[in-house]
């Protein structure tokens, strides 16, 4: 459902949204960041999307009003585009970035509070072009506020900018398996998106830890690709598994190539579907053995990882086949002609 808001200056329709969402100055609706009303959330919403993860606002145009709301570094407040994307150069020598336009304007002068005199060549230039664009800059009275360009807004084309910029995508559709439980499942979808708590992820998002050294080697960072694939111990297990089910596991160099080949081996459907839920077991069990080292639980050991493969794989894939036995023995020794 879209919302679309088209307006007259002396139409009943734009006297009660301005009513109810603010001042209608024309075509477009005008909404200042510390109003309140419907309009306000979605500009303030879009608007600390483009501050904290650099959103592209080409729809939503900041306008400068006395410019004591925008911030003159970082806000699209002069052409759609942030003055810190024109000039980085500028900006690594600024004092004062979280200032807004009206703290660089004094006594009809536009100042700035260099940490050193920018120097000839490209920070002068970057200068002159500044300068230059200042120079066309007017105030008014009014508070700085934000259209939608464009024309009428539209709920559906604000979310596909957000989604465009924010969900992950993949060159392969994410395959949920109903032969094993919901939370294998999410857990899987974790790991494509590499969103797993592991040590260079929690890194990343800013937390403090003694080290970042994998778990299982302590050799190399910790992250999913090196944990599940590349590890010395990994690659023991993966080796087991193939001894186990008769078949040649190769050297995967990332997750995309793992996909790949469980899409690509040459076998039968059936097949394919055990080989999946192995292959997703093996992950789960990695994943453990990993998080009970880091926490000093030693009731899952190494020497049981491909047993607890092989426990987990049976109980999900035929706890699901209700019309489908199998016998342990048979899973034991020859798994992908267990079905």
């Amino acid at each position: 459902m879209e919302m679309a808001f088209c307006f007259e200056q002396n139409s009943s329709w734009a006297r009660l949204l301005t009513a109810i969402h603010g001042h209608c100055w024309d075509d477009s609706l005008p909404c200042w960041t510390n109003a309140s009303g419907t309009w306000s959330s979605i500009v303030q919403t879009i608007n600390n999307l483009h501050i904290q993860h650099s959103m592209d606002t080409s729809l939503l145009r900041l306008h400068i009003g006395n410019g004591q709301q925008a911030n003159f570094w970082f806000d699209p407040w002069f052409n759609g585009a942030p003055m810190a994307t024109r000039f980085p150069r500028l900006l690594a020598l600024e004092t004062n970035k979280n200032g807004v336009v009206a703290d660089h304007f004094h006594h009809d002068s536009w100042v700035h509070s260099w940490r050193r005199n920018p120097r000839s060549g490209v920070e002068v230039d970057n200068l002159n072009s500044l300068q230059d664009i200042l120079h066309n800059v007017t105030f008014t009275s009014d508070n700085d506020y934000w259209t939608w360009d464009g024309g009428s807004f539209s709920v559906s084309q604000a979310r596909h900018i957000i989604d465009e910029q924010h969900l992950a995508t993949f060159s392969r559709p994410t395959s949920w398996c109903r032969q094993v439980p919901i939370k294998i499942n999410i857990f899987i979808w974790r790991l494509k998106l590499l969103r797993l708590e592991t040590k260079a992820n929690i890194l990343n998002r800013g937390m403090a830890l003694e080290d970042d050294c994998c778990n299982l080697c302590n050799l190399h960072v910790e992250n999913e690709t090196h944990l599940f694939l590349h590890c010395d111990t990994s690659k023991e297990i993966w080796l087991a598994i193939s001894q186990w089910i008769n078949l040649t596991l190769p050297n995967w160099s990332s997750f995309n190539d793992l996909w790949a080949w469980i899409d690509g081996v040459p076998i039968i459907r059936n097949q394919r579907l055990i080989v999946t839920t192995i292959v997703f077991s093996s992950l789960w069990s990695i994943w453990r053995l990993r998080n009970n080292i880091n926490f000093k639980d030693k009731s899952f050991r190494k020497c049981h990882v491909v047993d607890n493969i092989k426990v987990n794989g049976f109980n999900w894939l035929f706890s699901r086949f209700h019309k489908k036995r199998c016998n342990w023995n048979q899973w034991l020794q020859s798994p992908l002609y267990s079905l």
